[in-house]
């Protein structure tokens, strides 16, 4: 289910270092590694694939177990890779939340060891896991923007020479993601595309009132608990149009996506939210997308398009 994409290269350059090891996973992003103390840190930008388990109350954060593998690459070296239970820059809708490393399937709670690396040629995987149990009601929401950390991982590694370091793996996504502290969902979960057509340029107006170019759709809510009925709040993260006020971005200049809780005829800005009410742990928000263009500009023909993340939290 994860398709987290990354490589990380952990070189020995100083022999004999205690570490002398690569780690890599699919695609060729590489992590620098720079000293600062007596600690080695690893930039680790990746594509994110953030997931539910399949009974909705866990929400997996970072998996290397499904693609990372690890290679010692130093004849007569034994090395040990341990993993800290502590985490750091954990996103503050998760911070309340019971999030934790998990090594082989278990949380733990002091350093445990995850794998050990011998100079046989082998790539065993690294069977870690950073998840957070959530809540059956609704709860709160944190938007990472593209370029932004997620959460930063502290390692331990020793060898059979007595040699050792310490190790920060910080982890940035390449892409707007949300995370929850709350199992209940939008849309079930999955992603849904909203197809405007083709857009004439004439009936493009400078607010969702005048435009010519609105598309409706609807987003079905669910929360496990089904004695959840209150007012929630619907959030709308994206990337904030340079061009056009209150607007997603959308890559073409001059045009923008305005969202809009269409039963209160509410413009909902990137980061803003409206409310809506829950009965018996089910709703629905009807929402409109409009391509809106800045005063006064003149909209080139192409194919333009915006992302959005919709978030339900307490209100």
């Amino acid at each position: 289910m994860s398709r987290i994409l990354f490589l990380v290269v952990l070189l020995n350059v100083f022999l004999p270092s205690a570490f002398g090891f690569t780690c890599t996973m699919q695609g060729v992003t590489v992590g620098g590694l720079y000293p600062s103390g007596t600690t080695f840190y690893a930039d680790i930008t990746f594509n994110p694939d953030v997931y539910k388990s399949p009974d909705g109350t866990e929400q997996i954060l970072i998996d290397l177990g499904k693609n990372m593998k690890c290679h010692n690459d130093l004849k007569g070296y034994v090395d040990y890779v341990w993993m800290e239970p502590t985490l750091e820059g954990v996103p503050p809708a998760l911070q309340q939340s019971d999030t934790g490393v998990w090594v082989n399937g278990s949380k733990i709670t002091s350093r445990t060891l995850a794998a050990t690396l011998n100079f046989d040629g082998s790539w065993p995987p690294i069977p870690v896991q950073i998840k957070a149990t959530l809540s059956k009601k609704p709860g709160s929401s944190s938007f990472i923007p593209a370029g932004g950390e997620l959460m930063t991982l502290n390692l331990y590694q020793n060898n059979n020479y007595g040699k050792y370091d310490r190790f920060k793996w910080r982890f940035f996504t390449s892409k707007d993601i949300g995370v929850t502290s709350s199992a209940c969902t939008v849309n079930n979960d999955s992603a849904m595309t909203i197809d405007m057509g083709a857009v004439p340029p004439s009936l493009v107006g400078s607010t969702y009132h005048t435009t010519g170019t609105r598309r409706e759709f609807t987003l079905p809510l669910s929360c496990p608990d089904t004695t959840v009925s209150e007012r929630v709040r619907i959030i709308v993260y994206g990337s904030t149009s340079t061009d056009v006020s209150d607007a997603l971005q959308t890559g073409v200049p001059g045009l923008g996506i305005q969202i809009v809780d269409t039963e209160k005829n509410k413009l909902i800005p990137p980061g803003g939210y409206t409310t809506v009410d829950m009965v018996n742990g089910k709703g629905y928000i009807r929402l409109l997308a409009a391509a809106v263009k800045k005063s006064g500009s003149v909209i080139k023909a192409g194919d333009f398009s915006a992302n959005m993340i919709v978030a339900l939290t307490q209100d």
